[in-house]
């Protein structure tokens, strides 16, 4: 699972092997696609898809595109692009494709149990794509997203038989969660945004943001 709407690329670059006119003229739609972002979104998607034929391998171009298909209401474009951006991503922080393939297909070749958060954030958020309301950052999710994590972890354990919950474990899972929830204290976001913020600052290089061993433990 991972945030695609909401997280651009950590770090992005530029492909190998082109000519020497070629950056200039990337630069050129990509700074023409920024004049058109808050105006006129069709354009920008013209811009930017100029500048993809010339480099298609730059993280940041797609997450652009997806934002532009998303304002568009094109969603599956919008997802795939968001995809794209999170693959090509030169920090990649978030599950590749190709690694979560392998997880589903070993399950299924073994007679794993597996539930499928990815699936869950999917079916429950926005036109399928993930965004801030289950996850804070790239990979880890808010309090609410954690909660739908475990209501489906019960779930399959109900399933197989190995819980068997009593009348009204819903009403009192709910009054949990709200109580849990209620016992956490502003110090406790706060601390949360600051390990946020250095790990933003981790992945630019810096270290005067890094949240030390004894601090983040």
């Amino acid at each position: 699972m991972c945030n695609l709407r909401d997280c651009p690329p950590l770090k992005t670059e530029r492909r190998d092997g082109l000519t020497p006119e070629q950056p200039a003229r990337w630069e050129q739609l990509i700074h023409q696609a920024g004049e058109h972002y808050g105006r006129n979104r069709w354009q920008c998607v013209q811009l930017l898809e100029q500048a993809r034929r010339i480099d298609d391998g730059h993280a940041g171009l797609h997450y652009l595109l997806g934002e532009c298909y998303d304002a568009l209401e094109m969603y599956d474009k919008a997802r795939e692009a968001y995809i794209r951006a999170k693959e090509l991503d030169i920090c990649p922080l978030p599950i590749l494709e190709e690694m979560n393939q392998a997880i589903l297909e070993t399950a299924d070749r073994t007679g794993t149990p597996v539930v499928d958060v990815r699936r869950i954030f999917e079916m429950t958020s926005d036109h399928g794509i993930p965004d801030n309301r289950y996850l804070l950052d790239h990979v880890h999710p808010t309090i609410e997203g954690h909660q739908l994590i475990g209501a489906a972890l019960c779930g399959e354990l109900i399933r197989q038989g190995i819980v068997h919950p009593v009348d009204g474990w819903k009403e009192v899972r709910k009054e949990l969660f709200q109580k849990h929830l209620d016992s956490l204290d502003n110090l406790y976001f706060l601390r949360g945004m600051e390990r946020l913020e250095a790990l933003r600052c981790w992945t630019q290089g810096k270290t005067d943001g890094a949240v030390s061993k004894k601090e983040s433990s």
